[in-house]
């Protein structure tokens, strides 16, 4: 896990609307604010799994074991073939060392939780990428459109469609929200939909993303899917069963959020104006410490609305920069400079 440490000037460098309060106040109004629409999940329990277990002997639970660490590793680092890397292969072969619980779950299924530091740790010493537990919510409207006239799959549906998405979700630790009721969504269902709808569409399950699915089944029973993943403002579409769905909104994200290892630390000014509240504050400095790429944060300087973060990310200012642009949280200022010639990043808060 990644630690973060925040700076806070004294009270008397604070700008109007901040003068006169003290940490203890902050704190708690971080604590007791009302949580942003879309706000990114915290995914818990990276690293543990449950897999079936053939045999009960020790043979059967090293097997497990090893079948634990694979799907940890495919949802730690954010690649779905991680787990036969292998660069990380002693840690698959190895399971049995980095274990702290283990248990037989019913008759045929075993569950390990696995100590998280160390296998971090050696994730990174692989020069493997890590995908910390900040992850966007992801709302999928999944919409059958085969002619039988089904309805939408939503959070009571106990359809294939639904389990297959649910189980790859899983496996890649993609917090995924479906939609309350089989209403239908006309046009905005379709993969012409217009980013406006899209972002009202996330907004009102206060989901981060939307991943569309126009799926046609075939003969033999099977599905196939047109997938629209629409992310920050960018749309990227592809066609696959319903596992590719969460496996490819899963690459997209870990491609811009995991934290890469091929390259060292670099310092960035993070300067973001339109802050003009503690809640606003504290919503930016909130974000901001969710991006694995963000090792270090501390608060540079206050000055009117504008906050000037210093931050040590890992890799280039130009992949924090892409990481920024697809939360949707923070637009670029119009003042802003190439981060590759300048290590800085200008924005403006949007609420």
């Amino acid at each position: 896990m990644w630690y973060f440490t925040q700076m806070l000037p004294v009270p008397g460098s604070l700008p109007a609307f901040m003068r006169g309060a003290c940490a203890l106040l902050f704190a708690a109004v971080m604590w007791l604010s009302p949580a942003r629409p879309a706000d990114a999940v915290t995914v818990a329990r990276l690293y543990e799994a449950t897999v079936p277990l053939a045999e009960r002997s020790e043979h059967g639970q090293d097997e497990a074991l090893k079948e634990a660490m694979r799907q940890v590793l495919v949802r730690v680092t954010g690649q779905r073939n991680a787990a036969y890397e292998p660069t990380l292969a002693p840690l698959v072969s190895d399971a049995r060392r980095y274990v702290q619980q283990f248990r037989v779950v019913g008759t045929n299924q075993f569950f390990a939780g696995f100590d998280g530091a160390k296998v971090e740790r050696l994730i990174v010493e692989a020069g493997q990428p890590v995908w910390g537990q900040e992850r966007p919510g992801t709302l999928i409207w999944l919409e059958p459109v085969d002619g039988a006239g089904r309805p939408i799959v939503d959070g009571r549906a106990l359809s294939t469609l639904r389990i297959a998405v649910e189980r790859t979700a899983a496996l890649r630790g993609l917090p995924v929200i479906w939609p309350t009721g089989a209403r239908s969504l006309d046009s905005t269902a379709s993969t012409g939909a217009t980013s406006e709808k899209l972002r009202a569409l996330a907004d009102e399950y206060a989901a981060d993303a939307v991943l569309l699915g126009r799926a046609s089944s075939s003969p033999t029973g099977s599905w196939r899917v047109r997938w629209t993943l629409f992310y920050g403002g960018e749309r990227s579409e592809w066609s696959g069963p319903p596992e590719e769905g969460p496996h490819g909104a899963a690459d997209a994200f870990a491609g811009a959020f995991a934290a890469g290892t091929t390259q060292g630390d670099t310092a960035v000014m993070i300067s973001v104006s339109g802050v003009d509240s503690l809640r606003a504050y504290a919503q930016v400095t909130d974000y901001l410490e969710s991006l694995t790429l963000i090792r270090t944060l501390a608060v540079e300087e206050l000055s009117g609305d504008i906050v000037v973060y210093r931050a040590e990310v890992r890799g280039e200012a130009s992949r924090l920069a892409r990481a920024i642009d697809l939360g949707n949280r923070l637009e670029p200022a119009q003042s802003a400079t190439d981060p590759a010639l300048t290590a800085s990043l200008s924005y403006r808060f949007r609420p």
